[in-house]
Parts: C-alpha cells; sequence; structure tokens
C-alpha cells in the first residue's frame, strides 16, 4: 500500500470487530399486589390444605403467612405452575372463572370451534350466572370433550356453586330428590386445568420460561386484587 493510500484510507477495508452479543435482561414481574380482597382465605395455610403444590413450592411456606406473602415467594422463585394451582384455588369462584376465561382465550388461536363456544358459554356465566347460563356452560364443557382450555374453562362455570344446576356431566352429590350440587373443590381443579392447558397449548413448542408463563398469571392476579 501507498502512502497516499494509507493517508487517505484508499486501501483494504478492516471489517469492525463483531460486538460481544450481550445478555437478556432478567424478567422481572410486577409485584404481587398488597391487597387480595377477592382471595376469601386469608391464610397459605388455609389455601394450601385444598390444593396440591409441588415441594419447592411447599418449602417456601412459613407459619402464619398469608397467601398473599406465599404468591410473592412462589413468583421471587418463579414457580409458575404452582401459582397458577394456588390461585385457582385461591380465588373467589366467579373470579377463578373469569380468570380461566382470559387465560383460554390466549391460546384461542389453536383450539377448534367447540372449544370457543365453550370459552363464550363460560364468559356469558361469568358476566350473568345465572342457572340458564351455567347449564348451557356443563353442555358446552360436555361437547368440548374436556381436551383444552375452552372446556375446562365452561367446566368450571358448570361446577361452581353460584346459581343452579338441572343438567351437568359432573359427578354429584345429590341425596334423593334434592338440589344437585358437585363437591366442593371441583370448580377449582377445572379452573387449574384451563389455565395450565392454556400456558401449554400456546406456548407448545417453545422453550417456556417464566416470563413466557407469567402473562397467563397476571390476570388471575389482577381478579384477586379487585380487578376486571
Amino acid at each position: 500500500m501507498g502512502f497516499l493510500d494509507r493517508l487517505f484510507g484508499l486501501g483494504k477495508a478492516t471489517a469492525p470487530a463483531a460486538a460481544a452479543p450481550q445478555a437478556a435482561p432478567k424478567f422481572t414481574p410486577p409485584p404481587v399486589p398488597p391487597s387480595l380482597p377477592r382471595i376469601p382465605e386469608p391464610s397459605a395455610a388455609g389455601i394450601l390444605r385444598a390444593c396440591r403444590l409441588d415441594p419447592a413450592a411447599l418449602g417456601l411456606h412459613t407459619a402464619g403467612q398469608t397467601a398473599r406473602d406465599f404468591l410473592a415467594a412462589l413468583q421471587a422463585g418463579e414457580l409458575a405452575a404452582d401459582m397458577i394451582r394456588f390461585l385457582a384455588h385461591g380465588l373467589a369462584e366467579r373470579e377463578a372463572v373469569a380468570w380461566a376465561v382470559q387465560a383460554a382465550r390466549m391460546a384461542s388461536a389453536k383450539m377448534p370451534q367447540q372449544e370457543l363456544a365453550a370459552i363464550a358459554a363460560a364468559e356469558a356465566w361469568v358476566r350473568n350466572p345465572a342457572p340458564d347460563r351455567q347449564d348451557a356452560a356443563a353442555r358446552a364443557a360436555l361437547a368440548s370433550g374436556h381436551q383444552a382450555p375452552g372446556g375446562w374453562a365452561a367446566q368450571a362455570a358448570a361446577w361452581s356453586s353460584f346459581g343452579k344446576m338441572e343438567q351437568t356431566p359432573a359427578p354429584s352429590a345429590r341425596q334423593g330428590g334434592g338440589e344437585l350440587q358437585p363437591p366442593a373443590g371441583l370448580t377449582a381443579h377445572a379452573v387449574q386445568g384451563a389455565v395450565l392447558l392454556a400456558v401449554q397449548l400456546a406456548l407448545e413448542g417453545k422453550p417456556r420460561a417464566f416470563s413466557d408463563e407469567y402473562p397467563f398469571i397476571a390476570p388471575g392476579l389482577a381478579l384477586a386484587a379487585g380487578g376486571a
């Protein structure tokens, strides 16, 4: 390379050094709301008696812990599935079904028509928990085959203690000719199934991280705090 080439930079260009890849920033969700009025049982222990969590989650429970503080501990540990199970059993039934509907809608692009009909039936019951809408949710759940989130959201509405059920595929506790009532806790189990299945369906084939699962949890926390 001659003097003029060196002076004016006319020689062969040198590629700049590649920048070192930067690590993605750690996902930090918003804090669990300080007040959760739509969780009727204030103690974590009371809710834990009704649901099954993984040992790692149970290890975060301490004596006298509130439901809110236990949820915060689960969130800090990024234990998404256990947050879903605990919230499903802690929320008041109408809010729990509303959460199942919201989670199911997040995965609705991958659902067949009967699942969409089941979501609509569950949502109609949330808006007006009348007996006829509960019956419609039971029929929609049965038609769905209980294979995906929509059917379980509708089943949660059908099993709720709100309203009166004249028909349901649920096992009943009826004795004689009295009103049909399912065993306690079935709504929570159906909500748990709906939300967990929604996460699985929406994230199918993708790496699962807490940052991907949290958007399914956030509506449940908002409802627990008294939001819509």
